[in-house]
C-alpha cells in the first residue's frame, strides 16, 4: 500500500467511499476514557468501509497527513471514517443506521481526541444505496 501526503500536491480531493453507516458512543472530556466514571459521552457518525473504499482512503492524499500507514493499521477501527455532517444530513442519516450507503466527501486524518477513527470525513453528500434509483438522497447546496 501506497500512503501518499497532498501538503505540497493538488488540493484536497472529493471522493466516494461506500460501507455501513453507524452511530457509536465514545467517551468525551475530560479523560476520553470511560463514561462510566465521568466522561462526557460523544456520539460519532462512523463508515464501516468496504474493502474498496478502505484502498480508496488509504490512497487519497490528505492536507497535512498526521498518520502512517502502520499508526492506520494499528488501531481496532482502522476501516472506520468517523464523519463531519451537517444538521440536515442527519435526519438522513438517522432513518439509514446500519445500512449501506454512498458517501462523497473530503478526507483528512486524526488529529484530536475528539477523533474516534483514523480517517475522518467532511461529508458533501450522502446516498442509500438500498435502492438507489429510488431513494432519496442529501447533498450539500
Amino acid at each position: 500500500m501506497v500512503f501518499v501526503s497532498a501538503k505540497e500536491g493538488p488540493p484536497q480531493l472529493l471522493v466516494t467511499l461506500k460501507g455501513a453507516l453507524q452511530l457509536k458512543l465514545y467517551p468525551g472530556p475530560p479523560n476520553y476514557e470511560s463514561i462510566e466514571n465521568g466522561d462526557y459521552p460523544e456520539c460519532c457518525w462512523m463508515l464501516q468501509m468496504d474493502s474498496k473504499s478502505f484502498d480508496i482512503a488509504s490512497k487519497t492524499p490528505v492536507l497535512e497527513p498526521a498518520l502512517s500507514m502502520t499508526d492506520i493499521m494499528s488501531v481496532s477501527n482502522w476501516t472506520e471514517v468517523q464523519l463531519g455532517l451537517d444538521t440536515d444530513m442527519r435526519k438522513f442519516c438517522e432513518s439509514h443506521i446500519n445500512q449501506k450507503v454512498t458517501l462523497q466527501g473530503y478526507l483528512s486524518h486524526a488529529i484530536l481526541a475528539h477523533h474516534h477513527a483514523p480517517f475522518l470525513m467532511s461529508v458533501q453528500s450522502v446516498y442509500g444505496t438500498e435502492e438507489p434509483s429510488t431513494e432519496k438522497n442529501w447533498e450539500k447546496k
